[in-house]
């Protein structure tokens, strides 16, 4: 049976520690697209060993589970950070690895007309991939970035491995003094289930709206 007097004194305590939740989520997210923006550009690289290492990359990250590489930056290479931007660093560079592929699937997509009269044109090559593929790219998935958004605010719960203070954390924390599980686990579910709904519409809204100003 869920208790409802501790479902209400768990409820503040869960909303306090889904900030730092959604602040993994939001910077995580900025490193992925950054980090991934410069993988596929890698892979689109005439450069050979820009082509290989970035293929490595993705190959290694995507290859092994994210909670390993948490782990691994926080307790093998023992970084300089506090746990919470050691979280944010491994979440965002696992996130870029898929990113990449997503951003790939984006610039393939731009239609080689455009790119081949930009060319005619005598448009700078770097300025093709600036000005007229990166945009269009970027366009058509930013549906699927938006969903590594709503991806990357459940992972983040991974982020307790380390003794990040965020939702899941809290959650284990309430567990542990009041062996309560159903109870905590309910409460803790509907507000993971709160904040990647309520994302997802936000998300949505936005790309409506940027779809009527383009």
């Amino acid at each position: 049976m869920i208790d409802v007097a501790l479902l209400n004194d768990v409820v503040p305590l869960l909303a306090k520690a889904s900030i730092n939740t959604l602040i993994i989520a939001f910077f995580s997210t900025l490193i992925g697209l950054c980090g991934g923006t410069a993988i596929a550009l890698a892979e689109q690289s005439h450069i050979s060993l820009l082509r290989l290492v970035a293929a490595l990359y993705v190959t290694v990250v995507r290859g092994t589970p994210m909670i390993v590489q948490i782990v691994f930056l926080y307790y093998g290479l023992n970084l300089p950070f506090s746990p919470i931007v050691v979280a944010i660093i491994a979440i965002g560079l696992n996130s870029s690895a898929y990113v990449s592929q997503t951003i790939k699937t984006g610039i393939n997509s731009v239609a080689k007309g455009e790119i081949e009269a930009a060319i005619v044109m005598g448009i700078r090559r770097r300025d093709i991939m600036r000005y007229i593929i990166l945009p269009q790219a970027f366009r058509a998935i930013f549906p699927s970035l938006g969903n590594e958004f709503v991806t990357l605010i459940k992972d983040s719960s991974l982020a307790y491995i380390i003794g990040v203070h965020e939702l899941f954390k809290e959650s284990r924390n309430v567990m542990n003094v009041t062996y309560d599980v159903i109870t905590v686990y309910v409460a803790v579910t509907l507000f993971y289930l709160v904040l990647t709904y309520s994302m997802t519409l936000l998300l949505q809204k936005y790309e409506k709206s940027w779809e009527r100003t383009c």
